[in-house]
């Protein structure tokens, strides 16, 4: 069962093929009772559904609009996807809706899979994704199309642009979780990892400095050493730190240094010792280039 196709089922039935998708209004089209209550602190949003009736409650402790949209959309791919004939019931904490944790369970991460592809589907975004250059002025179009939030629309232009590029969460001057396009090729170990000092989003813990365009920096600066050379650049580009103190970069690999290495080292010409992505098979890549 992949969440995603079972989102696109849902918008396809019920005939939704426009930005943005209202996850309520779709809810009650499903016959499913939405209240907005406070619930106190233990879950932001529930499902409840028995032989007459389902009720799918959200927070009213959640203030975030974008949160509240993504909350109900979570708990429409729990109806969707797990609830039997005999009902069940759903509490779901913040924390389950963060799927870049460890800790979170399956269940919630397919649940997850479901609201992201249910408020951005691939059919709606992705020709757009590929027409547009990579940017936060191009994310923050998405944002604003699909009314979800900068994260939202950031993780679904990753997945679906042809660029070698990622986007990498930071907390506290930790990298928290990242996500890396089809075509990144460099590996980023993010456990426990701090900021390095030479990061621009450093910086934007301290100064919020904004940055206007990519700049150019170490690889090493975010590259696990065993896949980047010490004269290897990338760019990135961060912003100042949002609503919930995180700040958001975008990298890119816009030359394809990574395809270039794994390449060399394929060919026994390189003195680094790594492990190619893709074993021994040469894979045909895309050679992300820049737009400028």
């Amino acid at each position: 069962m992949i969440p995603e196709q079972q989102a696109r089922n849902l918008l396809e039935e019920h005939g939704i093929n426009s930005l943005p998708v209202n996850p309520i209004a779709l809810a009650e089209t499903l016959d499913v009772s939405v209240q907005v209550h406070d619930y106190g602190s233990a879950f932001e949003g529930m499902l409840v559904v028995n032989a007459d009736s389902i009720l799918l409650g959200i927070n009213s402790r959640v203030q975030n609009q974008h949160r509240k949209k993504f909350t109900c959309a979570h708990e429409l791919g729990h109806l969707t996807m797990d609830i039997g004939v005999d009902g069940g019931t759903f509490q779901c904490a913040g924390k389950d809706m963060e799927s870049y944790s460890k800790k979170v369970d399956v269940v919630e991460v397919r649940a997850n899979r479901f609201a992201a592809e249910l408020l951005l589907p691939k059919f709606l975004i992705e020709t757009s994704v590929k027409d547009n250059e990579l940017s936060w002025k191009s994310i923050k179009d998405l944002a604003a199309s699909g009314d979800v939030s900068l994260t939202a629309a950031a993780k679904k232009f990753i997945e679906h642009t042809d660029e070698a590029c990622a986007l990498v969460v930071s907390e506290n001057k930790m990298i928290k979780w990242f996500q890396a396009s089809p075509n990144f090729l460099f590996k980023m170990d993010t456990d426990g990892r701090v900021l390095s000092d030479a990061s621009k989003a450093n910086g934007m813990f301290a100064n919020g400095r904004a940055m206007s365009d990519f700049e150019e920096v170490s690889a090493l600066t975010w590259i696990s050493s065993g896949s980047a050379k010490r004269d290897d650049k990338i760019l990135e580009w961060s912003l100042p730190l949002d609503s919930y103190g995180r700040v958001l970069t975008l990298l890119w690999d816009d030359q394809g240094i990574a395809e270039e290495n794994i390449e060399k080292e394929m060919d026994g010409d390189s003195d680094n010792s790594f492990d190619p992505k893709y074993g021994w098979e040469t894979p045909t890549f895309h050679r992300s280039k820049r737009k400028r």
